[in-house]
């Protein structure tokens, strides 16, 4: 049997500290594999990271003597900071995102007075129904992260189940009260805990700010702008 033949495996690891659901693509022992969504520890009261969630993912990959070929982001996380680049240089592999980070880019770029290498609710309806639009037996697989108070671990769901229950993009919501729904929702949300080194961090795929020359990378907090 070819590996074109073999169903994917995903396989979930979840991230307690930051509610998130990192997952590792494969077709089997010895395959090729993409990893989606990992994770970097961080203390926000210290400022340092730590390995602990990658190395979950390194292990796995090992054990199974998958080959990483894409390392991916499914959006530039504002809860959690990427592990990209730490798995990139443990297990090789590319690292890729939606060619829209670049909008983002601009925008942070502007806030946090820096420079980058290399969406809104209007983008986020339109792909989230490009999903909707397969087979209502298609299985979804959970890659985005969730406050434990909104919503409990789901690895996995249906199109069908999403296209009838789903509060944002159930069938019959149109684009405008999907922008008018998401609007709302977010003006009651707080700024989540991590938002500034993540967004500086995962606009770069991954990589810290250059160091000063102390050798210390640094990221910024901008007063009152936010």
């Amino acid at each position: 049997m070819t590996t074109s033949s073999l169903k994917p495996i995903f396989h979930g690891i979840f991230d307690k500290a930051t509610w998130t659901i990192t997952y590792i693509v494969h077709q089997g022992k010895g395959t090729a594999c993409a990893i989606i969504d990992s994770v970097l520890d961080y203390d926000p009261k210290s400022g340092r990271t730590t390995t602990t969630s990658a190395e979950k993912i390194v292990d796995y990959v090992n054990q199974h003597q998958l080959t990483v070929e894409w390392i991916l982001e499914t959006h530039a996380h504002a809860d959690h900071i990427s592990a990209a680049q730490y798995l990139k240089k443990h297990l090789g592999g590319k690292t890729a995102i939606g060619n829209q980070i670049t909008q983002i880019q601009k925008v942070f770029k502007e806030i946090f007075k820096c420079d980058f290498p290399g969406g809104d609710a209007r983008t986020l309806y339109a792909s989230t129904r490009r999903i909707l639009s397969l087979p209502s037996e298609t299985r979804l697989f959970m890659c985005h992260d969730y406050p434990p108070t909104e919503r409990p671990i789901a690895f996995e769901t249906t199109v069908a189940e999403q296209r009838a229950k789903n509060i944002h993009v159930h069938d019959g919501i149109a684009e405008a009260q999907f922008v008018e729904i998401r609007a709302k929702r977010d003006a009651t949300l707080e700024m989540p805990v991590l938002i500034m080194p993540a967004v500086q961090i995962n606009i770069r795929a991954g990589e810290l700010p250059p160091k000063e020359t102390n050798g210390v990378s640094y990221v910024k907090i901008p007063l009152n702008a936010l």
